[in-house]
Parts: structure tokens; sequence; C-alpha cells
């Protein structure tokens, strides 16, 4: 009798109704990937709807464990006769039974990143073959974890402090950090499945050459001593590098970082915030600032998304926005600067809230 596993995932857009499912289905440790799209459908259907085609699939009595992410109402179906999707599940055990299967069923709660990451490795999964669904949640997923404004933005932080002597040896090199990330990019098939790589080596060498040269606006005069090498900081779900060196006249050490590392602020000789948008305030406001701004242009990105009629004035409140300098007017008006809708019968609607209306920029546009 062959070992069977299903792992199904249902997705459903609960205003259209429309979702998909996809599945791992491994018979004696032979994974494939398979999905499909439905209509006028809830997630939990598409997910029975899965177990129900994986099972079809199999051609003589297996060993079967049906595995979801969440409950599919299959206990109220077996006590009552009765719930939402008792149809469904009444003919997934129907399929199960009349194909002599042993079977059992298992809800792996809380993990679902995990089992769409198990899933989305079985042999014939690419971003092609996905649901359109899936398609957008690798887009998405893939926008927020390799295009962060930190990583667009590269807002490094730089530290000059005395010497630092030990521990070198337990740091990557610049030149060996470089050697796995072209490797990784070169035998990577990221790429064939629609992701985005994670580093690159165009990137990592443009990301040195500005580490060097704020170094050299904060004070480096002379050669690098010894190896230059890299840190590693952990992020969203991904590690984020920056860099660490010694200058050769009197081994001042140089720290360029993605983040801010508060620590070494009391021993640093000098404390920098890189700022690409040229805002004038202090690293503290500068640091709120960006976070005000970047919450401001998602509320604008999806406004213009639910108000189509609206998309050339947001485009240019996002032009506008994007030049304003002064972070003390932007902290001030931190409300008024975000844009709320309102779900109505007839779609969505902008809040004409009183601080919108007297929102300087809303008023200029």
């Amino acid at each position: 009798m062959d070992e069977v596993e299903v792992i199904s995932l249902g997705r459903c857009n609960s205003e259209t109704r429309k979702g998909s499912y996809e599945l791992m289905l491994t018979i004696n440790n032979d994974s494939t990937y398979h999905s499909a799209e439905m209509s006028d459908t809830t997630a939990n259907r598409c997910i029975i709807q899965g177990m129900i085609d994986a099972v079809k699939k199999l051609i003589s009595p297996s060993s079967i464990t049906l595995i979801s992410a969440t409950k599919i109402g299959l206990r109220k179906c077996q006590l009552r006769k009765k719930g939402v999707n008792n149809d469904l599940i009444l003919q997934l055990i129907e399929y199960l039974e009349t194909g002599n299967h042993a079977f059992k069923f298992e809800v792996i709660e809380g993990k679902i990143d995990n089992l769409k990451d198990k899933v989305r490795s079985a042999t014939g999964f690419s971003k092609k073959n996905a649901p359109e669904s899936v398609k957008k949640e690798i887009d998405e997923y893939s926008h927020s974890r390799f295009h962060t404004p930190e990583m667009a933005m590269k807002n490094w932080h730089v530290y000059v402090l005395p010497p630092i002597d030990f521990g070198w040896n337990m740091l990557l090199t610049v030149e060996d950090a470089l050697s796995i990330i072209a490797k990784d990019e070169e035998e990577s098939d990221m790429a064939e499945y629609g992701w985005d790589l994670s580093y690159t080596k165009s990137q990592f060498n443009k990301d040195w050459d500005s580490a060097v040269s704020l170094a050299k606006k904060y004070g480096m005069s002379s050669e690098i001593r010894g190896e230059p090498s890299v840190f590693w900081l952990p992020g969203n779900i991904s590690f984020e590098y920056g860099f660490v060196f010694k200058e050769e006249n009197n081994g001042t050490t140089y720290v360029v970082s993605p983040v801010g590392l508060s620590w070494l602020d009391s021993i640093s000789m000098v404390s920098s915030y890189s700022n690409p948008q040229g805002l004038d305030g202090s690293p503290k406001q500068i640091r709120w600032v960006e976070r005000i701004i970047r919450d401001a242009l998602d509320s604008y990105t999806l406004a213009a998304e639910r108000v189509p009629e609206m998309k050339s004035t947001f485009s240019e409140l996002t032009q506008r926005l994007e030049k304003m300098k002064d972070c003390g007017w932007i902290i001030a008006n931190r409300n008024k600067i975000m844009v709320r809708l309102i779900k109505k019968a007839d779609g969505w609607v902008i809040e004409q809230s009183t601080p919108i209306a007297s929102n300087p920029l809303f008023r200029e546009v």
C-alpha cells in the first residue's frame, strides 16, 4: 500500500468569491505540485476540493494523510451530517472509502507559511503555472522581502569607533561574501520561479562602494588596513549585510550598517544617518518621518487602486510628498497626510474627514 500525503491550501477573495487551491501530493516520497482556480467558493471549500482532486489521482488503495492549515468542518459533518461544507466533505469521504484507502486528517495551525514553502517546493511548481491569486501573493511577498524601503534606499548608519582589535576572524571578508553571492546568483533557479534574488553581485558592489565613500566623508583619510569584513543582521525573513573595516593610519574602525546600532552611539566619534530624501531634522526625526512617508505613500497606492477616478490626484500627491523636507511639519501633520477609505454598498469612497479636508497637500492639488 502506497504511503500518501496531501497538503491542501486554499484562498478566496471574500468580495468576488473567487478562490483557488494549491496542494502537494506526495506518493512514496515523490512530491508533485497541483493547483486549480474556483468560483463562488470559500477558502475551506477550496481546501476540500483540492483534497478531492488529489484522491481522484490515486490509482490504487493507499494510506493517506490529508493535511490542512485550518479546520474544515470535518468533525461537525461526521457528528451531525451537516455543516456549510457538508456536501464536499461527504464527497471526499466517499472517494476515500470507495477507493479502499486508509486515511486520517491532520490540522497544522499557525504554520501556514511553512506549509506554503513546502507545497511550493514540490516538483512542478513555478510562478507561471500557479493560480493568479498565488502569483499576486508571490509578487507582494517578493516585493516586501527584497524591496523594502531600507534596501531600496540604503539608509546607511555610519559609526566611527576606536580600534576594534579582536574577533575579525569570525567575520566573512568582503571578498569572500562577494564570492558566495556571485556563486549563489549563478546557481540559483529563483528567477525561473518568479522570485527575486535576495542578494546580487552588482548590488553588493554598489553598497560596498557606498560604504567606502561614506567612511571617507566621515574622516577616513588613508588606506584600509587588512581585509574589510561583512556582518549580518536579521531582518524581514532575510539577513541584511553591513560593512566594518579599519583605517591604516590609526586603526580607527568604521561600521556602516543598514540599521541603527544604538549601543554604538555612546562610543562613536561620529554617528550619522544617511538621508537619501534630504529630510531636514535629527536622525531620530528622520527615521520617524521616513516611516510616516512610507505609510502615507502606501495609503495613496491603495486608494488609487480602490478609487481609480483619483489615480492622477494620488500620483501628484505622491510626487509632492516625496519632495517635502521639513520633518517638523510632516510629524505635526502626520495624521493629515494619510488617506482613509470607507467601504460602501456602491464601492470604496475616500473619507472626507476634517483633517484630510484641511490637508495643505490635498487643498493644493
